[in-house]
């Protein structure tokens, strides 16, 4: 492909891409990639840029020539790649390595290192991180920790890279991101850059104003490597028979004409006698992986997910009979069996081909579920939505049985954001590998049909600053600014943590002077200021008042080292 107007850094990135002893070398860059470059992607004036573009449609490679030249501008400079999991943490990190961590234009070899502990910094990490990496990928958590306590790896910091960046929509986990964001760009005035990449985000330009000022730049692609249909999968009955069939419903993603149009996969794999959406999510599963599909199902929950895990397992057994295992497969099932025990459910899916993936899984066993998958050892795997936030998994085909997800033990579900929804129906279709990727939506009949067109239809809203929703109780908070407020008020913690960072930096008389400026630097308050400025006052008094009870309190600087917990 033509680098002639790349710099030099990235020009020498894409020759090592194509070299010959690249075992899968890229001749060419996507549209969407070549676009993006030539959008401001690598202008080192933006302070901030953010990118929005469909899950698997190149990202992660256009944020590599982004690292490669930020490096080369900055070689003793360090570059954060946030992600929002630890499962993310092990695959970008395993990715960087192969692609930048060689050596570059000044001849030096590029260090990629991971920082996962969220609460913590053992000695051997620390002792690690203190060898300045150039790279260091982490969670939002964790890079918060490292800037309360001022390490050295985050001293000099070039970069910024927030992937999966729409999770700072998210009210459990959002206004952390926003205001460890918040406090690089205040701290960090013009020394360090963002990147902001997401599938999904209407205003993906607000926040790159936001972090960048008047320097900043949006681009904005719609643009797959390959086509994506949505169907709903049910049960054609013929000849007193049971068949797996598709039908494609109304959606952006393909043409008008093609409403209505039916598929029929083969013959069900299981006959009932009433309508079962399980059942038709695991008949549908045995049939595209019958003819060589890999999918994913998206299940309610963790039980869940295993039940039907098993039940597909079953269905192919009874069908296939024993077959021979691989000898990767087979080192896996018996480690499983090993630390997990013989009646594990996973080391008998795994023996069918067949693999479930969740947060209640050890991380060492959910890293040999995504090798597997990575290897094409696992035709289907079923999980929660955790399963697809941002983990590249090679599947043609995402069945989604639910629309509502958990939010934690003893909590009600909650409706599936459309943020979520693309990201995970994004997985559907293998770039180079699948001409047409499927989104399919288990029907028991017309009711469950309406619904998931329903939710096509639905527009999803900008990305609400979290913090906002946090801040709205601010007004009925109470002038006891203990431990207390804590407890009434969880969701103050992190806020109130930017603050004591503030407190702690600068002292209690600059704080207080600054404390407009502090603020400023937060997202929700550069919407207040344009919203309502009389809440954005409030807001300024209520913090100041926080600051004054407790300028000569040891709690905050128990609190700003450790967190509000």
């Amino acid at each position: 492909f033509n680098t002639s107007r790349l710099s030099e850094a990235a020009r020498q990135f894409a020759r090592r891409l194509a070299g010959r002893d690249q075992e899968w070398p890229i001749l060419e860059l996507w549209w969407a990639q070549r676009e993006a470059l030539s959008q401001n992607l690598l202008d080192p004036f933006k302070m901030a840029i953010g990118v929005q573009m469909p899950t698997s449609a190149g990202k992660t490679l256009l944020a590599e020539f982004s690292i490669v030249q930020a490096l080369a501008l900055n070689p003793s400079s360090t570059v954060a790649y946030i992600v929002p999991t630890r499962a993310l943490v092990t695959q970008v990190t395993k990715r960087l390595r192969s692609d930048i961590q060689t050596t570059d234009s000044q001849g030096r070899n590029v260090v990629v290192e991971s920082a996962i502990p969220v609460f913590e910094l053992d000695p051997t990490e620390d002792a690690m991180l203190s060898h300045r990496p150039d790279v260091l990928v982490t969670t939002p958590e964790k890079l918060t920790l490292l800037v309360r306590s001022r390490h050295p790896v985050v001293r000099d910091l070039a970069m910024v890279v927030v992937d999966e960046a729409h999770h700072i929509s998210e009210p459990s986990r959002g206004p952390r991101l926003e205001l460890l964001l918040a406090t690089l760009k205040r701290e960090r005035g013009t020394s360090c850059r963002f990147l902001l990449l997401t599938p999904f985000l209407p205003n993906a330009e607000e926040l790159a104003r936001w972090l960048g000022g008047t320097d900043y730049a949006a681009i904005s692609l719609d643009w797959r490597p390959s086509l994506q249909l949505r169907a709903v999968g049910h049960w054609a009955r013929r000849n007193k028979k049971f068949y797996d069939q598709l039908t494609l419903v109304p959606s952006v993603t393909q043409p008008p004409e093609w409403q209505g149009v039916q598929v029929t996969l083969g013959e069900a794999h299981i006959q009932p006698t009433t309508r079962s959406r399980p059942g038709i999510s695991a008949s549908v599963a045995v049939s595209l992986a019958a003819s060589g599909s890999s999918t994913l199902i998206l299940t309610r929950g963790p039980k869940t997910a295993e039940e039907r895990a098993l039940t597909i397992a079953e269905i192919i057994q009874s069908e296939r009979g024993a077959s021979e295992i691989s000898s990767d497969l087979n080192d896996v099932t018996s480690y499983i069996e090993n630390e997990l025990g013989s009646d594990y459910p996973l080391a008998t899916t795994l023996r069918q081909g067949v693999a479930f993936h969740h947060a209640g899984l050890p991380p060492e066993v959910r890293i040999l579920v995504e090798t597997l998958l990575a290897r094409g050892l696992v035709s289907i795997v079923t999980g929660t939505s955790t399963l697809a936030q941002g983990v590249n998994f090679p599947l043609a085909s995402v069945i989604v049985e639910t629309l509502k997800v958990p939010q934690g033990r003893g909590q009600p579900y909650r409706a599936l954001q459309f943020s979520e929804f693309w990201n995970i129906a994004g997985r559907a279709g293998r770039a180079l590998k699948d001409r047409v990727g499927t989104v399919i939506w288990p029907s028991d009949g017309p009711r469950s049909d309406q619904e998931f067109i329903e939710f096509l239809e639905g527009e999803a809203a900008n990305v609400v600053s979290a913090l906002a929703r946090v801040l709205a109780s601010v007004a009925d908070v109470s002038t006891d600014y203990g431990l207390d407020l804590v407890r009434r008020q969880p969701v103050l913690s992190d806020f109130l943590q930017y603050l004591a960072h503030a407190l702690r930096v600068g002292g209690f008389t600059q704080a207080s002077a600054e404390i407009e400026d502090v603020l400023r630097a937060s997202l929700v308050f550069h919407r207040l200021r344009q919203d309502d400025r009389d809440l954005a006052e409030q807001l300024i008094r209520w913090s100041r008042r926080f600051l004054e009870a407790n300028r000569d309190r040891g709690l905050l600087v128990v609190a700003e080292a450790t967190g509000f917990s």
